[in-house]
């Protein structure tokens, strides 16, 4: 049986995507190609990965972290399986300059935040050379949304 066009075998059912979690993450920390690890990331940045939010942020955390690319991918995931409760974290996240240009994956789980402690971050980090000009994107689309 063939996934319904768009679509592939792991997001056919969310059934099947729960069972394929633990084996995505297992394998996200092998020695695989770097193409095989962005399918991966990209399978997992979704709300239906936030049981692997923990493990996601320890690998970005790690010293031996992939590329920019890779290490953008695995922000935006980080990003997609946040919670409300996560912000702070995020937060910390995004202010960390040694983890370079890919923080700008976590901007987004900044941006859909209503709470003004990820307002006041974005303000906060408007300085920071990695994350300025999307940034001030960001804020530029809120303050239109706000007019």
């Amino acid at each position: 049986m063939s996934p319904p066009p768009g679509k592939t075998y792991l997001d056919v059912t969310s059934d099947s995507f729960n069972l394929a979690l633990p084996v995505l993450m297992e394998h996200l920390e092998k020695q695989i190609p770097d193409g095989i690890r962005e399918y991966i990331l990209q399978h997992l940045s979704t709300p239906k990965a936030r049981s692997c939010r923990p493990q996601l942020v320890k690998i970005y955390k790690s010293p031996n972290r992939y590329s920019l690319h890779l290490n953008f991918r695995l922000a935006t995931a980080i990003a997609a399986t946040s919670r409300k409760a996560d912000i702070q974290e995020n937060i910390e996240l995004a202010s960390d300059p040694s983890l370079g240009e890919s923080r700008i994956g976590l901007l987004s789980h900044l941006a859909r935040s209503r709470q003004p402690m990820a307002l006041k971050a974005l303000h906060d980090l408007q300085g920071d050379p990695d994350l300025a000009r999307e940034i001030a994107a960001i804020l530029e689309r809120k303050e239109r949304a706000n007019d």
